[in-house]
């Protein structure tokens, strides 16, 4: 059985991929599902693990295919975010950078804001809740261990033994696909205000502190 593991963008997409193939099931990264995609085309993959799938999830579900969703420390989201100043370019450039116009075809709302700060705190807020909606299964990235990852392959149909999922484990770094990030970033110079209360009310609820 096909599976998904989605989220928002720098969540840990491109590790999980990595890990999952070096444990034995063959997962891609944003292979399937990827800026403008068309048809769910999985070749040889199991599974695919990107953040572009979120707009797709309800026909994921749909064909009985599985979703899991993985979080990240919301922060280091946003370092991640504004280093590689994703959310920088103006509005026009939604209509032209493809990554940009996926999440501004799916929810406009992110932008909202003029800031690149707002635009990826919303962006972490709805990517997140959308997933949350047909995910089976929700972990944190840093929390990533043989035994996860044995307890989703084998909820997903593709039981894992404890020496492979060690061994993916081990050999993965969870710093794959690291970028440059902007880390003065901190809890105190997240804004107050309501897109601030929601922002960090979901990362309490996720379990990350934000003091």
């Amino acid at each position: 059985m096909h599976f998904v593991v989605t989220g928002c963008s720098r969540s840990g997409t491109g590790y999980a991929s990595k890990v999952l193939t070096a444990a034995g099931v063959p997962c891609g990264h944003e292979r399937v599902f990827r800026p403008k995609t068309g048809r769910m085309e999985w070749g040889s993959l199991v599974a695919d693990s990107s953040w572009l799938a979120v707009p797709y999830l309800r026909n994921i579900v749909s064909h009985g295919y599985r979703v899991y969703h993985q979080v990240r420390n919301p922060l280091e989201v946003l370092r991640s975010h504004l280093g590689i100043k994703f959310f920088a370019r103006p509005r026009s450039w939604c209509e032209k950078e493809p990554y940009l116009h996926t999440v501004w075809r799916f929810d406009k709302s992110v932008f909202a804001f003029d800031d690149a700060m707002r635009r990826s705190m919303m962006f972490w807020l709805r990517w997140n809740e959308a997933a949350e909606v047909f995910a089976r299964q929700r972990w944190k990235v840093e929390d990533v261990n043989a035994d996860l990852l044995r307890d989703v392959c084998k909820d997903a149909g593709e039981p894992l033994s404890r020496r492979a999922a060690e061994h993916a484990c081990a050999t993965v770094s969870k710093r794959y696909n690291h970028k440059g990030r902007h880390e003065g970033v901190t809890w105190a110079q997240v804004p107050q205000g309501r897109l601030g209360d929601l922002f960090r009310g979901m990362a309490e609820r996720y379990g990350y502190s934000v003091g």
